[in-house]
């Protein structure tokens, strides 16, 4: 990584070795012996730069929201090893890329690569004992169906397919009527931290928070939710502590001062006890809204 400031964060990354650091200006002697170069600056100029040197030395090379100067580009991904679904707009739309990741990644369950590795492990026992090709597909898609309770004829039922509302204003037009940004915090009570006991809000704010905070007690099948691009922090919490005790305000209205939306989880259901409005109050609301969002009860 080459950039003369960073973050804590990287430094930290540079630390424990994950990362090679180089605080400096971009040089093009920096390509050399590379195979496939990423430009994140914002600095037109120099992301022009970077992507023409790269390309004259046969490299591999993305500019961030620049798709006329990558010749390559990163997809949004939905990992289920061992089933992996890339989704690519080519450039033209990546928000809408990954919102559509992030309709899969709640659509395709959790278990589904437990599963596929399962049957991958069965296939030469199926084979052997079916020896027909065609009642081996058959097979294979009566144990799916029955497994997902779907199939090929549900799935393109017209009743359904999705219809997108083509009257709505273009994006130029609401650019100009979008009303000011209001960033959110949302407490998130995670109840006994079973994912099953989420309600579908959830998944939509640690697909939108910007930074997410969490108690290192938090289920991996929980953080797994969090969009990819996240800031994520990680904090060791004593069994009756809260999340919030830990994150000051004066932090917190840093980071929503800067436009950032944060979700804060905590197991239990330590939030639904607080004063919302008292700590509503902390906050200018024509900027910053506050929510709690609660688990299940079981």
């Amino acid at each position: 990584m080459v950039c003369p400031e960073v973050s804590p964060e990287i430094e930290q990354m540079a630390g424990r070795d994950e990362i090679t650091l180089i605080q400096s200006l971009y040089s093009s002697d920096y390509l050399e012996g590379k195979t496939l170069v990423v430009a994140a600056t914002n600095d037109q100029v120099i992301n022009q730069k970077v992507s023409s040197e790269a390309k004259k030395r046969g490299l591999l090379v993305n500019v961030v929201d620049s798709p006329a100067l990558c010749n390559f580009i990163v997809p949004s991904i939905v990992d289920r090893s061992p089933l992996t679904i890339a989704i690519s707009s080519s450039g033209s739309a990546p928000v809408f890329a990954r919102m559509l990741r992030e309709k899969l990644e709640w659509l395709v369950p959790k278990e589904t690569g437990s599963i596929l590795q399962t049957a991958g492990e069965e296939r030469a026992n199926v084979a052997q004992s079916i020896a027909e090709m065609l009642e081996r597909r058959q097979f294979w898609e009566n144990y799916f169906e029955q497994l997902l309770d779907w199939s090929p004829a549900k799935n393109i039922a017209d009743s359904a397919r999705m219809t997108i509302d083509t009257n709505l204003p273009s994006p130029k037009e609401l650019l100009k009527s979008s009303p000011k940004k209001v960033a959110i915090i949302s407490l998130v009570d995670l109840g006994n931290g079973d994912v099953d006991y989420l309600p579908i809000k959830t998944v939509k704010r640690l697909q939108k928070a910007d930074e997410v905070i969490f108690n290192s007690s938090v289920p991996e099948s929980v953080t797994d939710l969090i969009r990819r691009d996240a800031e994520m922090q990680s904090v060791k919490l004593a069994p009756e502590e809260s999340i919030l005790k830990r994150t000051t305000m004066e932090t917190l209205v840093d980071k929503v001062s800067a436009g950032k939306s944060i979700c804060l989880l905590n197991p239990g259901h330590y939030f639904e006890t607080l004063d919302l409005e008292q700590l509503a109050s902390t906050f200018d609301q024509t900027v910053v809204k506050l929510e709690l969002i609660k688990a299940l009860r079981v």
